[in-house]
């Protein structure tokens, strides 16, 4: 029991980091950063909290941010499991992975690095990964205690029926019995 109990706790370890890594390849690597009335690719670790960027249809938002032009619909399941496209129109909020799916959006960023939303949620689902919950915590006390017992007593029961009755047979059976 304890053993299943292990590979099902690994299982679950391995659905969250699985999560993880979709969730890591949501992000993009470039953004298109405007400067001076030009658009320039720049690596995502370059941008910074107020920069202006533009995401043409069918690209991933490259950081959270605010839209200062344009509309468009935005698909945002990666994040919020809505299935249909949400609409967005100056002043909208676009979170960092997300994919615009109609219209050149700008937007000045709000979040980079590991302030956006997409950042928080994997520190999230790592650190809860990471932690016990409290009842867990609990029984792993319990059981740290109960099974010695029980299986101190399933000895003890062992001796006394093979020394004090003599059958072998009827001691192990009992001593079974007990740590069933």
């Amino acid at each position: 029991l304890v053993l299943f109990g292990k590979w099902l706790e690994g299982q679950a370890k391995d659905k969250a980091a699985a999560a993880i890594w979709s969730l890591m390849a949501q992000q993009p690597y470039h953004a298109h950063l405007l400067r001076d009335g030009e658009e320039k690719e720049v690596p995502i670790n370059d941008v910074k909290v107020g920069d202006i960027l533009r995401v043409s249809p069918g690209q991933r938002i490259a950081v959270d941010g605010f839209v200062t032009e344009g509309q468009g619909g935005v698909d945002e399941s990666m994040l919020t499991g809505e299935a249909r496209a949400i609409h967005k129109d100056i002043g909208a909020s676009l979170i960092g992975g997300s994919i615009n799916l109609d219209g050149v959006l700008t937007y000045q960023a709000s979040a980079v690095g590991f302030e956006t939303m997409l950042s928080r949620i994997i520190r999230l689902v790592e650190g809860a990964q990471a932690s016990k919950a409290p009842v867990e915590r609990w029984v792993d006390k319990i059981s740290t205690i109960f099974v010695p017992v029980v299986i101190t007593i399933a000895v003890v029961t062992y001796l006394i029926w093979w020394f004090g009755i003599g059958d072998l047979d009827a001691a192990f059976t009992s001593a079974i019995t007990v740590l069933i």
